[in-house]
């Protein structure tokens, strides 16, 4: 896994698009100029010009802001791509419940104003992540239940959610939440919930079932006394014990390669423009606007994006070919990242 918003933020300035200087060429905003490597989408390919995008895309009479807006669009196609192409291993090292026992659903806990539920230690490692896939919840009654999760390092939650329980049954609540370690350096996860909300309904206990453990994450529960705000309490004040409090939960341990391509952006650089230039391409290729642009360019785009490697003499000169060269790019990034030897998580100086 990786953090998608995260590392197309760090990726989206590596390669921008070249003011074109034609006249009426569309001007291009400041943001789609940023060019970190130096390249631009145009030099990839002599095919890849704005005036071809602009010709080949379906709405003719777009404006130069919504244009922009396109480009824009077309960048992080190309680099969620190119992630997916190298990042599209199997990343899960593990993944548990945290109890699985049956039990009698007889035993409850008393209401009273305090936090309960688990303080989570994430191990400390920056490409390890510790993912909440879903939770199940057991109480007597209907009332809402809010999760909060929080970190030690700050003092408003990181998430919440709201889940309606089935009374006597085990409710399942599809979560999604992502706890890493080195994201606030350190610290302590703390989920759970207010029981002094809980009107009356109750926690069904498992009766000190014992629970499953994780290679990745230390999982205790807690209870926090006289604690009624959706704040973080003082962590002094949390006291270890062996309830379960109605929680239980599928949790993940994932290969987290967000900090990999944050530390060595740079060497995407050739792929994330081999890729804009195969997707020009295909643009100019499958476009169904008629015009002499799209007329003039389709059979010369064939002829960039697959190559022509051919022995025999055709008269036709012999290039790689985007696509070929975009392989290559790709299967040289996952040797880099993904060494023969087995695949391990590297940080690259």
């Amino acid at each position: 896994m990786y953090n998608n918003s995260e590392a197309y933020t760090i990726l989206k300035t590596l390669v921008g698009w070249g003011q074109e200087t034609k006249a009426g060429s569309v001007v291009i905003t400041a943001a789609n100029l940023v060019t970190d490597s130096g390249l631009t989408f145009q030099n990839f390919s002599g095919l890849v010009t704005t005036e071809n995008v602009k010709a080949c895309q379906n709405d003719q009479a777009i404006s130069d802001a919504v244009f922009n807006t396109y480009l824009a669009g077309l960048g992080q196609a190309a680099i969620n791509k190119v992630l997916r192409a190298i990042f599209s291993t199997n990343d899960v090292k593990e993944n548990r419940v945290l109890f699985t026992d049956d039990f009698p659903m007889t035993e409850t806990l008393d209401n009273d104003a305090a936090f309960v539920g688990y303080e989570i230690e994430v191990c400390r490692e920056k490409d390890i992540a510790f993912v909440l896939n879903k939770a199940f919840l057991t109480f007597t009654g209907t009332d809402k239940v809010k999760l909060l999760l929080f970190h030690s390092s700050q003092n408003a939650t990181i998430e919440s959610k709201e889940v309606a329980p089935i009374a006597n049954t085990s409710t399942a609540q599809a979560l999604a939440w992502v706890l890493k370690s080195m994201q606030y350096a350190g610290g302590s996860y703390y989920l759970g919930y207010l029981r002094g909300g809980l009107g009356t309904t109750k926690a069904i206990s498992r009766q000190g079932e014992a629970q499953n453990s994780y290679n990745f994450a230390a999982i205790r529960p807690i209870r926090v006394d006289t604690w009624n705000a959706e704040t973080l309490f003082d962590i002094n004040n949390v006291v270890y014990t062996g309830d379960d409090y109605g929680l239980n939960f599928d949790a993940s341990s994932l290969e987290d390669w967000t900090n990999v391509i944050v530390t060595n952006k740079e060497r995407f650089t050739n792929a994330v423009g081999l890729q804009m230039a195969a997707d020009v391409l295909d643009l100019i290729i499958n476009t169904v606007e008629s015009n002499h642009i799209e007329r003039n360019l389709i059979a010369r785009a064939k002829l960039e994006r697959e190559g022509n490697l051919l022995n025999v003499d055709t008269g036709i000169p012999k290039s790689a070919g985007i696509l070929n060269q975009l392989k290559d790019e790709i299967k040289q990034l996952k040797r880099t990242f993904f060494p023969s030897n087995g695949m391990t998580t590297v940080t690259l100086q």
